[in-house]
Protein backbone atom coordinates (compact mmCIF):
# COMPACT_ATOMS: atom_id res chain seq x y z
CA UNK A 1 0.00 0.00 0.00
CA UNK A 2 1.55 3.59 -1.36
CA UNK A 3 0.64 5.45 1.60
CA UNK A 4 1.40 2.55 4.41
CA UNK A 5 5.24 2.38 3.22
CA UNK A 6 7.58 4.01 5.34
CA UNK A 7 11.34 5.43 5.53
CA UNK A 8 13.38 3.54 8.06
CA UNK A 9 14.71 5.91 10.39
CA UNK A 10 18.74 6.17 10.09
CA UNK A 11 21.70 8.29 8.75
CA UNK A 12 22.51 8.65 5.35
CA UNK A 13 24.84 5.67 4.54
CA UNK A 14 28.23 5.89 2.70
CA UNK A 15 27.17 4.88 -0.51
CA UNK A 16 23.61 5.27 -2.42
CA UNK A 17 23.15 1.43 -3.10
CA UNK A 18 23.56 1.13 0.84
CA UNK A 19 21.25 3.97 1.23
CA UNK A 20 17.86 2.21 -0.76
CA UNK A 21 18.68 -0.90 0.64
CA UNK A 22 17.73 0.73 4.22
CA UNK A 23 14.31 1.05 3.05
CA UNK A 24 11.71 -1.09 3.21
CA UNK A 25 11.97 -3.95 0.18
CA UNK A 26 8.34 -2.65 -0.95
CA UNK A 27 10.38 0.69 -1.81
CA UNK A 28 13.17 -1.02 -2.82
CA UNK A 29 10.86 -3.28 -5.66
CA UNK A 30 8.92 -0.23 -6.54
CA UNK A 31 11.63 1.26 -8.09
CA UNK A 32 13.32 -1.65 -9.58
CA UNK A 33 10.06 -2.36 -11.24
CA UNK A 34 9.66 1.30 -12.58
CA UNK A 35 13.25 0.85 -13.78
CA UNK A 36 12.82 -1.67 -15.68
CA UNK A 37 9.36 -0.56 -17.69
CA UNK A 38 11.31 2.76 -18.16
CA UNK A 39 14.07 0.41 -19.38
CA UNK A 40 11.98 -1.75 -21.32
CA UNK A 41 10.52 1.22 -22.99
CA UNK A 42 13.30 2.69 -24.01
CA UNK A 43 14.36 -0.23 -25.61
CA UNK A 44 11.48 -0.93 -27.51
CA UNK A 45 11.10 2.76 -29.12
CA UNK A 46 15.27 2.57 -29.82
CA UNK A 47 15.63 2.32 -34.11
CA UNK A 48 18.84 0.10 -34.05
CA UNK A 49 18.49 0.04 -37.73
CA UNK A 50 18.78 3.95 -38.31
CA UNK A 51 22.33 5.14 -38.23
CA UNK A 52 22.69 8.72 -36.00
CA UNK A 53 22.82 12.01 -37.05
CA UNK A 54 23.37 15.74 -36.44
CA UNK A 55 24.87 16.28 -32.95
CA UNK A 56 25.37 12.92 -31.73
CA UNK A 57 27.04 11.79 -35.69
CA UNK A 58 29.78 14.47 -34.20
CA UNK A 59 30.02 12.81 -30.76
CA UNK A 60 30.37 9.45 -32.62
CA UNK A 61 32.94 10.33 -35.15
CA UNK A 62 34.97 12.63 -32.16
CA UNK A 63 34.70 8.97 -30.36
CA UNK A 64 36.29 7.21 -33.15
CA UNK A 65 39.23 9.69 -33.82
CA UNK A 66 39.69 9.12 -29.97
CA UNK A 67 39.67 5.60 -30.67
CA UNK A 68 41.99 5.20 -33.56
CA UNK A 69 44.47 7.47 -32.43
CA UNK A 70 44.19 7.02 -28.39
CA UNK A 71 44.66 10.75 -28.32
CA UNK A 72 42.54 14.14 -28.21
CA UNK A 73 41.64 15.02 -31.78
CA UNK A 74 42.19 18.59 -32.49
CA UNK A 75 39.97 18.55 -36.13
CA UNK A 76 36.98 19.06 -34.42
CA UNK A 77 35.17 23.07 -33.72
CA UNK A 78 33.29 22.43 -30.57
CA UNK A 79 35.52 22.05 -27.70
CA UNK A 80 33.08 20.69 -24.79
CA UNK A 81 33.84 16.85 -25.52
CA UNK A 82 33.39 15.53 -21.87
CA UNK A 83 30.05 12.79 -23.68
CA UNK A 84 32.34 11.99 -26.73
CA UNK A 85 35.54 10.87 -24.46
CA UNK A 86 33.01 9.08 -22.13
CA UNK A 87 32.13 7.64 -25.01
CA UNK A 88 35.57 6.66 -26.78
CA UNK A 89 35.91 4.67 -23.46
CA UNK A 90 33.83 2.00 -24.06
CA UNK A 91 34.35 2.11 -28.00
CA UNK A 92 37.94 1.12 -27.19
CA UNK A 93 36.58 -1.61 -25.14
CA UNK A 94 34.84 -3.17 -28.44
CA UNK A 95 35.72 -4.82 -31.32
CA UNK A 96 33.41 -4.41 -33.91
CA UNK A 97 34.51 -3.63 -37.56
CA UNK A 98 30.59 -2.92 -37.92
CA UNK A 99 29.66 1.45 -37.38
CA UNK A 100 26.21 0.40 -36.09
CA UNK A 101 27.07 -1.46 -33.38
CA UNK A 102 28.95 1.45 -32.14
CA UNK A 103 25.95 3.89 -33.06
CA UNK A 104 23.36 1.72 -30.73
CA UNK A 105 26.02 1.34 -27.81
CA UNK A 106 26.44 5.16 -28.13
CA UNK A 107 22.52 4.91 -27.46
CA UNK A 108 22.51 1.84 -24.85
CA UNK A 109 24.85 4.14 -22.79
CA UNK A 110 22.38 6.95 -23.17
CA UNK A 111 19.48 4.96 -22.32
CA UNK A 112 21.66 3.27 -19.22
CA UNK A 113 22.50 6.64 -17.95
CA UNK A 114 19.19 7.64 -17.93
CA UNK A 115 17.67 4.51 -16.12
CA UNK A 116 20.48 5.24 -13.38
CA UNK A 117 19.13 8.58 -13.26
CA UNK A 118 15.37 7.75 -12.14
CA UNK A 119 16.56 6.14 -8.34
CA UNK A 120 18.60 9.49 -7.71
CA UNK A 121 15.27 11.75 -8.43
CA UNK A 122 13.93 9.25 -5.98
CA UNK A 123 16.16 10.20 -3.38
CA UNK A 124 16.51 13.84 -4.38
CA UNK A 125 12.31 14.24 -4.29
CA UNK A 126 12.47 11.99 -0.87
CA UNK A 127 14.53 14.84 0.92
CA UNK A 128 11.97 17.15 0.68
CA UNK A 129 8.39 15.30 0.72
CA UNK A 130 7.74 11.92 2.59
CA UNK A 131 8.74 8.47 0.90
CA UNK A 132 5.24 7.38 -0.31
CA UNK A 133 4.61 10.99 -2.36
CA UNK A 134 8.29 10.44 -3.79
CA UNK A 135 7.63 8.00 -5.97
CA UNK A 136 5.31 9.27 -8.37
CA UNK A 137 7.28 12.29 -9.41
CA UNK A 138 10.25 9.68 -9.82
CA UNK A 139 7.39 7.75 -11.88
CA UNK A 140 7.31 11.57 -13.78
CA UNK A 141 11.08 11.03 -14.36
CA UNK A 142 10.95 7.38 -15.78
CA UNK A 143 7.78 8.11 -18.26
CA UNK A 144 8.23 11.66 -19.29
CA UNK A 145 8.19 11.59 -23.19
CA UNK A 146 10.66 14.02 -23.57
CA UNK A 147 13.30 12.05 -21.65
CA UNK A 148 12.37 8.60 -23.54
CA UNK A 149 12.89 10.59 -26.41
CA UNK A 150 15.93 11.94 -25.81
CA UNK A 151 17.28 9.35 -24.13
CA UNK A 152 17.68 6.88 -27.68
CA UNK A 153 19.55 9.82 -29.62
CA UNK A 154 22.83 8.82 -28.12
CA UNK A 155 23.48 12.85 -27.17
CA UNK A 156 24.52 14.79 -24.07
CA UNK A 157 21.61 15.71 -22.47
CA UNK A 158 21.52 12.46 -20.61
CA UNK A 159 24.54 12.04 -18.96
CA UNK A 160 24.38 16.14 -17.71
CA UNK A 161 21.02 15.34 -16.27
CA UNK A 162 22.60 12.69 -14.25
CA UNK A 163 25.26 14.83 -13.04
CA UNK A 164 23.22 18.03 -12.38
CA UNK A 165 21.43 15.01 -10.46
CA UNK A 166 24.24 13.98 -7.95
CA UNK A 167 24.99 17.56 -7.41
CA UNK A 168 21.09 18.45 -5.99
CA UNK A 169 21.20 14.92 -3.79
CA UNK A 170 24.88 15.40 -2.71
CA UNK A 171 24.43 18.84 -1.61
CA UNK A 172 20.76 18.73 0.40
CA UNK A 173 22.60 15.84 2.38
CA UNK A 174 23.05 16.24 6.14
CA UNK A 175 26.58 15.94 6.34
CA UNK A 176 28.83 18.15 5.39
CA UNK A 177 31.03 15.80 3.59
CA UNK A 178 29.45 15.11 1.09
CA UNK A 179 29.06 18.79 -0.39
CA UNK A 180 32.76 18.13 -1.44
CA UNK A 181 30.95 15.59 -4.11
CA UNK A 182 28.76 18.03 -5.15
CA UNK A 183 30.88 20.61 -6.45
CA UNK A 184 33.14 17.92 -8.24
CA UNK A 185 29.66 16.52 -9.84
CA UNK A 186 29.35 20.49 -11.03
CA UNK A 187 32.79 20.55 -12.39
CA UNK A 188 31.61 17.71 -14.32
CA UNK A 189 28.51 19.28 -15.40
CA UNK A 190 30.60 21.69 -16.73
CA UNK A 191 32.73 19.22 -19.14
CA UNK A 192 29.89 17.80 -20.42
CA UNK A 193 28.14 20.88 -21.35
CA UNK A 194 29.65 24.69 -21.06
CA UNK A 195 26.51 26.43 -19.67
CA UNK A 196 27.45 23.82 -16.10
CA UNK A 197 30.34 26.16 -15.41
CA UNK A 198 26.96 28.63 -14.61
CA UNK A 199 26.02 26.36 -11.90
CA UNK A 200 29.17 27.33 -9.55
CA UNK A 201 27.76 30.51 -8.67
CA UNK A 202 24.17 29.72 -7.11
CA UNK A 203 26.64 26.40 -5.77
CA UNK A 204 28.57 28.91 -3.73
CA UNK A 205 25.41 30.90 -2.49
CA UNK A 206 23.92 28.12 -2.07
CA UNK A 207 27.29 26.46 0.41
CA UNK A 208 26.87 30.00 2.77
CA UNK A 209 23.43 29.54 2.91
CA UNK A 210 23.84 26.55 4.25
CA UNK A 211 27.08 26.35 6.54
CA UNK A 212 27.38 29.82 8.29
CA UNK A 213 29.98 28.66 10.74
CA UNK A 214 33.60 29.86 10.69
CA UNK A 215 34.55 26.54 9.88
CA UNK A 216 33.26 27.28 6.77
CA UNK A 217 35.34 29.65 4.70
CA UNK A 218 37.92 25.88 4.92
CA UNK A 219 35.04 23.65 3.86
CA UNK A 220 34.86 25.94 0.92
CA UNK A 221 38.33 26.28 0.05
CA UNK A 222 38.53 22.50 -0.28
CA UNK A 223 35.26 22.07 -2.12
CA UNK A 224 37.05 24.68 -4.52
CA UNK A 225 39.96 22.63 -4.95
CA UNK A 226 38.31 19.64 -5.67
CA UNK A 227 36.29 21.75 -8.62
CA UNK A 228 39.44 23.33 -9.76
CA UNK A 229 41.65 20.22 -9.77
CA UNK A 230 38.89 18.59 -12.08
CA UNK A 231 38.17 21.99 -14.69
CA UNK A 232 41.70 23.06 -14.83
CA UNK A 233 43.28 19.57 -16.55
CA UNK A 234 40.04 19.85 -18.74
CA UNK A 235 40.29 23.45 -19.77
CA UNK A 236 44.07 23.09 -20.36
CA UNK A 237 43.87 20.05 -22.86
CA UNK A 238 40.78 21.45 -24.69
CA UNK A 239 42.87 25.04 -25.04
CA UNK A 240 45.79 22.79 -26.34
CA UNK A 241 43.79 20.59 -29.30
CA UNK A 242 41.18 23.20 -30.37
CA UNK A 243 42.37 26.76 -29.24
CA UNK A 244 39.60 27.72 -26.37
CA UNK A 245 38.65 26.20 -23.12
CA UNK A 246 34.74 25.55 -23.89
CA UNK A 247 34.16 27.13 -20.31
CA UNK A 248 34.76 30.47 -19.79
CA UNK A 249 35.68 31.22 -23.44
CA UNK A 250 31.54 30.10 -24.12
CA UNK A 251 29.93 32.11 -21.63
CA UNK A 252 32.19 35.10 -22.54
CA UNK A 253 31.37 34.71 -26.09
CA UNK A 254 27.60 35.29 -24.97
CA UNK A 255 28.45 38.54 -23.37
CA UNK A 256 30.43 39.32 -26.69
CA UNK A 257 27.37 38.46 -28.81
CA UNK A 258 25.51 41.04 -26.35
CA UNK A 259 27.86 43.69 -26.50
CA UNK A 260 28.08 43.51 -30.02
CA UNK A 261 24.23 43.54 -30.66
CA UNK A 262 24.55 47.25 -28.37
CA UNK A 263 27.53 48.55 -30.28
CA UNK A 264 26.02 47.89 -34.07
CA UNK A 265 24.95 51.42 -35.11
CA UNK A 266 22.69 54.37 -33.34
CA UNK A 267 19.87 51.81 -33.12
CA UNK A 268 22.21 48.92 -30.95
CA UNK A 269 20.62 49.60 -27.36
CA UNK A 270 17.09 49.08 -28.70
CA UNK A 271 18.02 46.01 -30.88
CA UNK A 272 19.35 44.83 -27.61
CA UNK A 273 16.61 45.25 -25.79
CA UNK A 274 14.54 43.81 -28.74
CA UNK A 275 16.74 41.10 -28.61
CA UNK A 276 15.92 40.22 -24.98
CA UNK A 277 12.30 40.81 -25.12
CA UNK A 278 12.25 37.98 -28.07
CA UNK A 279 14.38 35.70 -25.66
CA UNK A 280 11.96 36.36 -22.52
CA UNK A 281 8.76 35.69 -25.00
CA UNK A 282 10.37 32.17 -26.66
CA UNK A 283 11.32 31.47 -22.69
CA UNK A 284 7.95 31.82 -21.32
CA UNK A 285 6.59 29.98 -24.65
CA UNK A 286 8.58 26.94 -24.46
CA UNK A 287 8.27 26.74 -20.63
CA UNK A 288 5.09 26.30 -21.19
CA UNK A 289 5.38 23.61 -23.83
CA UNK A 290 7.98 21.50 -22.42
CA UNK A 291 5.58 20.85 -19.07
CA UNK A 292 3.16 19.03 -21.71
CA UNK A 293 1.62 16.36 -21.25
CA UNK A 294 2.93 15.86 -17.78
CA UNK A 295 4.72 18.32 -15.70
CA UNK A 296 1.57 20.96 -16.74
CA UNK A 297 -0.64 19.58 -14.01
CA UNK A 298 2.29 19.50 -10.92
CA UNK A 299 5.12 22.20 -11.66
CA UNK A 300 2.33 25.12 -11.35
CA UNK A 301 0.57 23.83 -8.36
CA UNK A 302 4.06 22.82 -6.91
CA UNK A 303 5.68 25.86 -6.87
CA UNK A 304 2.77 27.84 -5.54
CA UNK A 305 3.09 25.52 -2.67
CA UNK A 306 6.37 26.15 -1.82
CA UNK A 307 6.50 29.90 -2.15
CA UNK A 308 3.89 29.93 0.32
CA UNK A 309 5.97 27.68 2.26
CA UNK A 310 9.41 28.63 1.61
CA UNK A 311 12.57 27.87 3.49
CA UNK A 312 16.34 28.15 2.48
CA UNK A 313 16.66 24.59 0.51
CA UNK A 314 14.02 26.28 -1.61
CA UNK A 315 15.64 29.24 -1.78
CA UNK A 316 18.36 27.47 -2.96
CA UNK A 317 16.27 25.35 -5.28
CA UNK A 318 14.79 28.65 -6.87
CA UNK A 319 18.90 29.46 -7.54
CA UNK A 320 19.52 26.47 -9.20
CA UNK A 321 16.16 27.31 -11.50
CA UNK A 322 16.96 30.63 -12.22
CA UNK A 323 20.64 29.63 -13.06
CA UNK A 324 19.66 26.83 -15.44
CA UNK A 325 17.51 29.44 -17.27
CA UNK A 326 20.26 31.60 -18.32
CA UNK A 327 21.77 29.66 -20.79
CA UNK A 328 17.84 28.91 -22.54
CA UNK A 329 17.27 32.66 -22.74
CA UNK A 330 20.17 33.25 -24.16
CA UNK A 331 19.37 30.29 -26.98
CA UNK A 332 16.26 32.03 -27.37
CA UNK A 333 17.37 35.71 -28.05
CA UNK A 334 19.47 33.75 -31.08
CA UNK A 335 16.50 31.69 -32.70
CA UNK A 336 17.90 28.10 -31.52
CA UNK A 337 14.49 26.96 -30.56
CA UNK A 338 15.41 23.86 -29.10
CA UNK A 339 13.23 22.29 -26.20
CA UNK A 340 16.16 19.54 -25.15
CA UNK A 341 17.74 21.92 -23.46
CA UNK A 342 15.09 22.28 -20.64
CA UNK A 343 15.70 18.56 -19.86
CA UNK A 344 18.69 20.29 -17.29
CA UNK A 345 15.59 21.06 -15.22
CA UNK A 346 13.69 18.12 -15.15
CA UNK A 347 14.89 16.98 -12.01
CA UNK A 348 13.93 20.48 -10.30
CA UNK A 349 10.40 20.02 -11.91
CA UNK A 350 10.31 16.45 -9.79
CA UNK A 351 10.66 18.45 -6.69
CA UNK A 352 7.84 21.09 -7.62
CA UNK A 353 5.65 17.58 -8.52
CA UNK A 354 6.14 16.06 -5.46
CA UNK A 355 5.09 19.16 -2.91
CA UNK A 356 1.89 19.18 -5.32
CA UNK A 357 1.36 15.45 -4.99
CA UNK A 358 1.78 15.79 -1.44
CA UNK A 359 -0.54 18.71 -1.31
CA UNK A 360 -3.17 16.97 -3.33
CA UNK A 361 -2.62 13.51 -1.51
CA UNK A 362 -2.88 15.27 2.14
CA UNK A 363 -6.48 16.94 1.30
CA UNK A 364 -7.95 13.75 -0.02
CA UNK A 365 -9.15 10.54 2.11
CA UNK A 366 -8.76 8.48 -1.03
CA UNK A 367 -5.01 8.72 -1.86
CA UNK A 368 -4.42 5.13 -3.25
CA UNK A 369 -7.17 5.77 -5.87
CA UNK A 370 -5.83 9.12 -6.66
CA UNK A 371 -2.45 7.87 -6.92
CA UNK A 372 -3.41 5.00 -8.97
CA UNK A 373 -5.22 7.08 -11.22
CA UNK A 374 -2.17 9.62 -11.04
CA UNK A 375 0.32 6.61 -12.00
CA UNK A 376 -1.81 5.50 -14.87
CA UNK A 377 -2.36 9.30 -16.26
CA UNK A 378 1.21 9.82 -16.31
CA UNK A 379 2.06 6.71 -18.10
CA UNK A 380 -0.59 6.92 -20.13
CA UNK A 381 -0.37 10.69 -21.33
CA UNK A 382 3.58 9.60 -21.84
CA UNK A 383 2.41 6.91 -24.19
CA UNK A 384 0.24 8.77 -26.52
CA UNK A 385 2.77 12.02 -26.53
CA UNK A 386 5.57 9.58 -27.73
CA UNK A 387 3.98 8.01 -30.38
CA UNK A 388 2.68 11.76 -31.89
CA UNK A 389 6.20 12.78 -31.47
CA UNK A 390 8.10 9.44 -32.43
CA UNK A 391 10.64 9.37 -35.51
CA UNK A 392 9.00 7.33 -38.38
CA UNK A 393 11.87 4.39 -38.54
CA UNK A 394 9.80 3.57 -42.16
CA UNK A 395 11.03 6.56 -43.33
CA UNK A 396 13.93 7.15 -41.77
CA UNK A 397 15.47 3.74 -43.31
CA UNK A 398 13.99 5.11 -46.82
CA UNK A 399 15.99 8.23 -46.28
CA UNK A 400 18.94 5.88 -45.33
CA UNK A 401 18.90 4.03 -48.41
CA UNK A 402 18.46 6.53 -50.97
CA UNK A 403 21.80 8.34 -49.35
CA UNK A 404 23.40 5.24 -49.80
CA UNK A 405 22.80 5.19 -53.63
CA UNK A 406 23.94 9.07 -53.62
CA UNK A 407 27.38 8.33 -52.37
CA UNK A 408 27.99 5.73 -54.77
CA UNK A 409 26.52 7.88 -57.92
CA UNK A 410 26.86 11.18 -56.94
CA UNK A 411 29.72 14.04 -55.93
CA UNK A 412 27.46 17.10 -55.31
CA UNK A 413 24.28 17.55 -55.00
CA UNK A 414 21.34 19.56 -53.79
CA UNK A 415 20.43 19.85 -49.67
CA UNK A 416 17.72 17.69 -49.09
CA UNK A 417 18.01 16.93 -44.80
CA UNK A 418 16.24 14.21 -44.04
CA UNK A 419 18.16 12.81 -46.79
CA UNK A 420 21.85 14.25 -46.36
CA UNK A 421 22.05 13.76 -43.20
CA UNK A 422 23.01 10.21 -43.92
CA UNK A 423 25.57 10.64 -46.32
CA UNK A 424 28.45 10.25 -43.62
CA UNK A 425 26.94 6.92 -42.22
CA UNK A 426 26.21 5.64 -46.17
CA UNK A 427 29.99 6.50 -46.12
CA UNK A 428 30.80 4.32 -43.81
CA UNK A 429 28.70 1.38 -44.66
CA UNK A 430 31.45 1.21 -47.54
CA UNK A 431 33.92 1.63 -46.08
CA UNK A 432 36.07 -0.86 -42.99
CA UNK A 433 35.07 0.68 -40.02
CA UNK A 434 36.91 2.37 -37.69
CA UNK A 435 37.80 5.34 -40.13
CA UNK A 436 39.38 8.63 -39.48
CA UNK A 437 36.27 11.49 -40.05
CA UNK A 438 38.76 13.63 -41.66
CA UNK A 439 39.35 10.53 -44.35
CA UNK A 440 35.25 10.14 -44.14
CA UNK A 441 34.28 13.47 -45.51
CA UNK A 442 36.67 13.44 -48.59
CA UNK A 443 34.25 10.57 -49.61
CA UNK A 444 30.98 11.88 -48.70
CA UNK A 445 29.14 14.17 -51.62
CA UNK A 446 29.50 18.34 -51.56
CA UNK A 447 26.22 19.53 -50.33
CA UNK A 448 25.31 22.27 -52.19
CA UNK A 449 22.48 25.16 -51.68
CA UNK A 450 20.69 26.27 -54.35
CA UNK A 451 18.74 28.98 -52.88
CA UNK A 452 20.22 31.79 -54.67
CA UNK A 453 19.17 30.18 -58.02
CA UNK A 454 15.64 31.54 -59.31
CA UNK A 455 15.48 28.92 -62.41
CA UNK A 456 17.15 25.67 -64.22
CA UNK A 457 18.81 27.53 -66.70
CA UNK A 458 20.59 29.65 -63.48
CA UNK A 459 21.57 26.24 -61.89
CA UNK A 460 22.82 24.77 -65.53
CA UNK A 461 24.95 27.79 -65.92
CA UNK A 462 27.04 27.75 -62.34
CA UNK A 463 26.33 24.25 -61.27
CA UNK A 464 29.13 22.71 -63.12
CA UNK A 465 31.65 24.99 -61.34
CA UNK A 466 29.86 24.71 -58.23
CA UNK A 467 30.21 20.75 -58.36
CA UNK A 468 26.55 19.76 -58.55
CA UNK A 469 25.99 16.54 -60.49
CA UNK A 470 22.85 15.36 -58.76
CA UNK A 471 19.57 16.71 -57.74
CA UNK A 472 17.18 14.92 -54.86
CA UNK A 473 13.83 16.13 -54.70
CA UNK A 474 10.67 15.31 -53.08
CA UNK A 475 8.23 17.82 -54.56
CA UNK A 476 8.68 20.15 -51.22
CA UNK A 477 11.10 22.43 -52.00
CA UNK A 478 10.93 26.18 -50.95
CA UNK A 479 12.18 26.53 -55.20
CA UNK A 480 9.14 26.40 -56.53
CA UNK A 481 11.17 25.39 -60.02
CA UNK A 482 12.42 22.13 -58.16
CA UNK A 483 9.23 20.81 -57.32
CA UNK A 484 8.31 21.53 -60.89
CA UNK A 485 11.08 19.41 -61.67
CA UNK A 486 9.73 17.18 -59.72
CA UNK A 487 6.01 16.62 -61.44
CA UNK A 488 7.36 17.72 -64.68
CA UNK A 489 10.40 15.91 -65.14
CA UNK A 490 9.62 15.60 -69.04
CA UNK A 491 10.09 19.58 -69.49
CA UNK A 492 13.59 19.07 -68.61
CA UNK A 493 15.31 16.53 -70.88
CA UNK A 494 19.17 17.41 -69.51
CA UNK A 495 18.10 15.46 -66.29
CA UNK A 496 18.44 12.16 -66.64
CA UNK A 497 16.07 9.98 -63.67
CA UNK A 498 17.81 7.75 -61.56
CA UNK A 499 15.41 4.65 -61.88
CA UNK A 500 16.94 1.70 -59.42
CA UNK A 501 15.21 3.06 -56.38
CA UNK A 502 15.03 1.00 -53.58
CA UNK A 503 12.24 -0.55 -51.89
CA UNK A 504 9.89 2.22 -50.20
CA UNK A 505 7.70 1.17 -47.36
CA UNK A 506 7.14 5.14 -45.93
CA UNK A 507 4.89 7.84 -47.26
CA UNK A 508 7.97 10.07 -49.31
CA UNK A 509 8.41 10.29 -52.69
CA UNK A 510 11.81 11.06 -53.36
CA UNK A 511 13.40 11.40 -57.17
CA UNK A 512 17.08 11.39 -58.10
CA UNK A 513 18.14 13.21 -61.28
CA UNK A 514 21.85 13.22 -62.89
CA UNK A 515 22.56 16.68 -64.48
CA UNK A 516 23.25 16.21 -67.88
CA UNK A 517 25.79 19.88 -68.97
CA UNK A 518 26.36 18.83 -72.24
CA UNK A 519 22.72 17.95 -73.38
CA UNK A 520 21.73 21.18 -71.79
CA UNK A 521 24.40 22.77 -73.86
CA UNK A 522 23.35 21.23 -77.24
CA UNK A 523 19.64 22.19 -76.29
CA UNK A 524 20.77 25.78 -75.83
CA UNK A 525 22.51 25.68 -79.42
Amino acid sequence: MINKLKLENGKFDKYIINKIAKFPKPIVFSILIICLISFLFKLYILPYDVPITLDAAGYFWYATDMKILHEFPTNFKYPNNGWPVFLSLFYSLSNSDYFLDYMNLQRFLSVSISIITIPLVFLICKRFVPTNYALIPTIIFAFEPRILLNSVLGITEQLFVLLISCMLLFFFQKKSYYVYASFAATAFCAIIRYEGILLFVPLTVAFFIKYRERKSIIKYLIALSIFALIIIPTAYIRTETVGQDGLVSHVSAGAGYYQHIAESGDKGIENLIKLFEKGFKNLIIYSGWILIPIFLFFVPLGIFTIIKNRNSDIVIIFLFTITLLIPLFYAYTRDIQETRYFLSLYPIFCIFSGFAIKKILDKSNLKIIISIIMIFGIILSSFIFIDYKKIDTKEEIYSYEIAKIITNIASGTNDLSYVTKYYSASILNDQEYPILKEKSVILEPKIISLNQFENMEEIMISGKEMGLTHLILDGKDKNLFLNDIFFQSKNYPHLIEYTNMPTNESHLKIRIFKVNYEKFNNIQK
